[in-house]
């Protein structure tokens, strides 16, 4: 992994500890109180590859146990109905939604969120399902991790 990457993992951490440990953290949920809050993952596994960046396991689990804790893990379309038609919801609601439908939100972050009765909206990649085709974003990255250039030529549209 890169400076830059390691930089922004670490300002990233430092940021979250200070609003948590400072007590920030209350004034945050107080502010976003009555509106709901919609939080993406991609992929949550322990592989620690720098072309498929995903949440640790451990990380995802934390998460999910502070929003079971502080907030109201709700469903999509609780919060669409909320939305548009200003149906009840619990106080503090957060939406959890993974992009492109990876296995591992399945194998580990499912698991996470049913050890809290959370629940989670998954975006598939629908054009790759029941195929043997890959997003051209896993094309790139696998080509990448496979090459033995250590940089790219400069191209004139760069």
């Amino acid at each position: 992994m890169g400076l830059a990457y390691k930089l922004k993992r670490f300002i990233e951490a430092t940021v979250c500890a200070m609003v948590y440990y400072s007590g920030l953290i209350f004034l945050v949920r107080w502010v976003v109180r009555k509106k709901v809050v919609i939080i993406r993952y991609h992929r949550v596994n322990d592989e620690n590859d720098a072309f498929f960046p995903a949440s640790r396991i451990k990380v995802f689990r934390n998460h999910v146990r502070y929003l079971a804790r502080w907030c109201s893990i709700v469903s999509m379309e609780k919060a669409y109905n909320y939305i548009t038609q200003g149906a009840p919801l619990p106080p503090n609601p957060v939406v959890i939604t993974f992009d492109d439908g990876y296995r591992d939100n399945y194998r580990h972050a499912y698991l996470e969120l049913k050890a809290v009765d959370g629940t989670a909206t998954i975006y598939l990649t629908t054009g790759c399902i029941g195929t043997d085709a890959v997003t051209w974003t896993e094309e790139v990255h696998y080509l990448l991790k496979q090459t033995s250039q250590e940089q790219l030529p400069p191209q004139p549209w760069v």
